[in-house]
């Protein structure tokens, strides 16, 4: 099955009427950011990736968990609630597949992270696969990736001539193709050929990696990156799959406070 280009446009303005939808927005010239669109028209379908990754949308930079409140019999906690439905649209395969990793991190065999999946369960991501992806790429290094990988997306789409083909991934992009049914065509059985061999290159041998890192431990080159270094945590927020956090606690007055993750 697929979705005509006019109609994606379509599915996409009806998905913002009832959901909060985010895409990769144009800031400026050199600047594509993750926002929430009002209409299919501001999305950026230009850029290969966007500065930040999609994972801010999901497990924010800095979220308050709860506020703090005393009270004449205690100490009364309040968590956020109302949470509106999200979709993540012209997500990449690479960022989409960070989620997975994400998902399997803050879910443990006696531990379950209620405020990160709270966010994922109530998100469905559609991604869009990459027609032509950059040399320095390595997507397809890793075990089930590629440029076309459905890893971590409910909804893979792969833009084949005039027309987006269409992966069901999980039972959330199942809903949507059956919540809106009227947007989506059938094609026969071999109509389109799915691969986009864009300009991929060598995969990395995964297994010599160590090795070359002892081996280059030393290397002045390292320099470029450490010295300008202004510690400011941001390449952590930036990368797809890191998860390092603190844990804050701020009060107000003697009375009440919150509780932050950043």
């Amino acid at each position: 099955m697929h979705y005509t280009i006019n109609n994606l446009k379509a599915l996409i303005d009806e998905l913002i009427k009832n959901s909060l939808v985010y895409a990769p927005k144009r800031v400026n010239k050199t600047t594509t950011l993750y926002g929430s669109i009002a209409s299919f028209e501001e999305y950026d379908n230009e850029v290969l990736l966007t500065n930040t990754t999609a994972k801010g949308i999901i497990y924010s930079q800095s979220e308050r968990l709860f506020d703090i409140k005393k009270k004449v019999d205690g100490v009364g906690l309040t968590e956020e609630d109302g949470l509106r439905k999200t979709i993540i649209f012209g997500c990449r395969p690479c960022d989409a597949r960070g989620f997975s990793l994400l998902d399997k991190l803050f879910d443990w065999d006696n531990y379950k992270d209620e405020y990160y999946f709270r966010k994922r369960d109530n998100t469905t991501v559609i991604s869009i696969s990459c027609g032509q992806p950059e040399i320095t790429c390595f997507c397809n290094s890793f075990k089930d990736g590629g440029p076309e990988a459905s890893v971590g997306s409910d909804l893979l789409l792969t833009l084949i001539k005039d027309r987006y083909l269409v992966d069901v991934v999980t039972d959330k992009g199942k809903r949507i193709v059956e919540d809106y049914p009227s947007y989506v065509q059938q094609i026969a059985e071999g109509e389109l050929k799915k691969k986009n061999e864009g300009r991929m290159p060598e995969k990395i041998n995964m297994e010599a990696i160590k090795q070359r890192l002892d081996d280059s431990f030393e290397s002045t080159y390292w320099d470029t990156f450490h010295l300008p270094c202004l510690k400011c945590g941001v390449c952590t927020f930036v990368c797809p799959t890191c998860y390092c956090f603190d844990i804050t606690e701020k009060e107000f007055d003697h009375t009440c406070g919150e509780r932050d993750r950043t």
